[in-house]
């Protein structure tokens, strides 16, 4: 799910729901690095529960420090199409400042903005992450091979790129049907990905057979009818609530067949961290920021090293 503001100024983390709370590619991962804010479901669709928890626990209290920060009235509504997995009655804050403000039936593809464009733009920006990744990957693995070893925590980064590439006036401008009166944003508008490049990426990198643009299109709009929710009978939910002490127990549903990679040692990472910074120094697309942000994570890998050869030559006392 995703949600900004009018001035395209904020946006969220995205939310993303997963069938395991664990996945096994999230296995000694630090689940505070995700760049998203993950849930898990039996189906992996959003439901009340998730909504209810999503609002009070991450929309509010972002919201909260973001209009702490721009010295703004402590008052915000969310803005949210009619579905039946969003609460059907009044959803607020504690304190009655922010509100869920729910859009007219059948208004959606009309005047929702974030349906104006937005979704659209992240999503094949993904697929087209999607397709570099295969692109990068060993030319020895085939697409099939290649999508088995795919994880949900690939999906979560390349979405997240996606959707953190899109800008300001990407994001502004999908508010016009609902707020013409809105200022016009004057930051550069990113390019949406058209078409014509992914079937170029495609047929380019891809050793297979040429794609045409009707089989790409259809590729990046098979799921445009999605909803993000699926509507349950009285027995569907009865097995959906029945089942959630199975799914406190099986926790490995998604990537089942993925092979863990071992763990980098803290100087190997080190090691790596130094080549990297030597090879991206010399690009031309590099900058001061990028470069100290590196070194800095070189130095935590460096800390690391040293702490952990420390600890190994105490216990050589012991031996």
């Amino acid at each position: 799910m995703v949600c900004a503001n009018a001035t395209g100024n904020h946006r969220l983390p995205l939310l993303v729901i997963g069938k395991s709370k664990k996945p096994r590619a999230f296995k000694n991962i630090n689940m505070n690095a995700l760049p998203v804010n993950y849930y898990a479901q039996k189906s992996a669709w959003m439901d009340q529960t998730i909504f209810f928890d999503w609002f009070h626990k991450v929309f509010v209290p972002q919201v909260k420090v973001h209009l702490a920060e721009k010295q703004l009235p402590h008052k915000a509504p969310l803005l949210m199409d009619n579905a039946p997995t969003h609460p059907s009655g009044e959803l607020k804050s504690d304190d009655g400042n922010i509100t869920c403000l729910f859009l007219p039936a059948n208004t959606t593809p009309l005047i929702q903005p974030m349906d104006q464009g937005i979704i659209e733009n992240m999503k094949r920006r993904y697929r087209k992450y999607f397709i570099e990744s295969l692109l990068s990957s060993d030319e020895a693995i085939g697409i099939k091979e290649f999508w088995k070893k795919y994880t949900i925590k690939d999906a979560i980064f390349n979405v997240a790129s996606a959707w953190a590439d899109l800008s300001v006036s990407n994001l502004k401008n999908g508010w016009n049907k609902l707020w013409p009166e809105i200022i016009p944003c004057e930051s550069e508008e990113t390019e949406p990905v058209s078409v014509e490049e992914i079937v170029q990426l495609c047929n380019n990198g891809l050793h297979s057979e040429i794609l045409s643009t009707s089989e790409v299109t259809d590729w990046l709009e098979n799921d445009k009818q999605d909803g993000g929710f699926e509507i349950l009978n009285d027995e569907q939910i009865i097995l959906n609530v029945t089942a959630v002490e199975e799914e406190e127990i099986d926790e490995d549903v998604e990537d089942s067949d993925v092979d863990l990679k071992p763990l980098t040692s803290h100087s190997e990472a080190e090691a790596m961290l130094s080549k990297c910074i030597d090879w991206f120094e010399v690009q031309e697309e590099s900058n001061a920021t990028q470069v100290l942000l590196l070194r800095q994570i070189r130095n935590i890998a460096a800390k690391k090293a040293r702490e952990s050869k420390n600890q190994t030559k105490m216990t050589d006392f012991f031996l």
